[in-house]
């Protein structure tokens, strides 16, 4: 039953879109243009973050202060 419900969400949330991407085609203007942009620079930030991370460097850090962290609480706790 679950998958029965997600997969007539997923048709209809398709639909939907469809639909939209037609009616702004024929009219020719952008539905929540301002909301829209803010996503969209918000999704180009995220890209070029991805792009020009070093994410295993960073995941790294991460664990060796977390690591450091926890050590010293231990430490503190025995």
């Amino acid at each position: 039953m679950t998958y029965l419900i997600l997969l007539l969400v997923s048709v209809a949330l398709l639909a939907g879109f469809i639909a939209l991407t037609a009616r702004e085609a024929k009219t020719g203007t952008r539905m929540f243009a301002a909301k829209r942009e803010q996503l969209d620079r918000e999704a180009a930030r995220i890209f070029f973050i991805v792009a020009h991370v070093d994410l295993t460097a960073f995941l790294r850090d991460v664990m060796q202060q977390a690591s450091k962290c926890i050590a010293h609480d231990l430490a503190h706790f025995s």
